[in-house]
């Protein structure tokens, strides 16, 4: 370890799928002066897992909603203005829809109308896209704060319910001071 100090590196522990069809393996990566990783395994490329799975967004403490009732309204936690989850692909628009998910009285009031809700629902639809991975989801609650919720004192974040399944509540701004929210 004091020679790896000495030369600048250091070890970092990365848990990482291979893109190949390899088993998940655990390895230790060498991280050189400019801090880039080797994630290679042989001569089979990879990503690390902590990529695929980075939220960029503020998250909800806890991060999972706990119920039976995520995939709709009643999933909404306690003190939240707004929610919306992934719901069933089934449905009219499939996932993140605003006729599930409706706009709420209490976000209308803060100045959200019906159209950006329906705006906001499409941009986690897109950024969530087939598969759920590569962080396109949360980015786009940070894109949804940065449009609309910020403006209004109030904040998007990111959330679970089930097993993985996304959802985005919205809350007061306040709920970042009072630890509700984790940004």
């Amino acid at each position: 370890h004091a020679q790896k100090k000495a030369r600048g590196e250091s070890s970092v522990f990365v848990w990482e799928a291979s893109l190949a069809p390899l088993p998940h393996t655990a390895r230790t990566a060498r991280q050189d002066t400019e801090g880039k990783r080797d994630t290679t395994i042989g001569s089979a490329p990879s990503v690390t897992m902590a990529f695929l799975f980075k939220t960029y967004s503020p998250v909800l403490v806890p991060k999972q909603i706990m119920g039976l009732h995520g995939d709709s309204t009643k999933g909404m936690p306690n003190g939240a203005l707004g929610y919306v989850g992934e719901g069933s692909i089934l449905k009219r628009k499939g996932q993140y829809d605003p006729l599930i998910f409706p706009v709420t009285e209490a976000l209308k009031a803060k100045g959200i109308s019906a159209e950006d809700w329906e705006a906001i629902c499409t941009m986690l639809r897109q950024g969530k896209g087939a598969t759920g991975i590569g962080g396109g989801f949360s980015k786009a609650i940070s894109k949804a704060n940065e449009l609309y919720f910020d403006k209004v004192g109030c904040v998007g974040c990111y959330a679970e319910y089930g097993k993985g399944q996304k959802a985005m509540v919205v809350f007061e701004t306040e709920a970042i001071k009072n630890g509700r929210v984790k940004k």
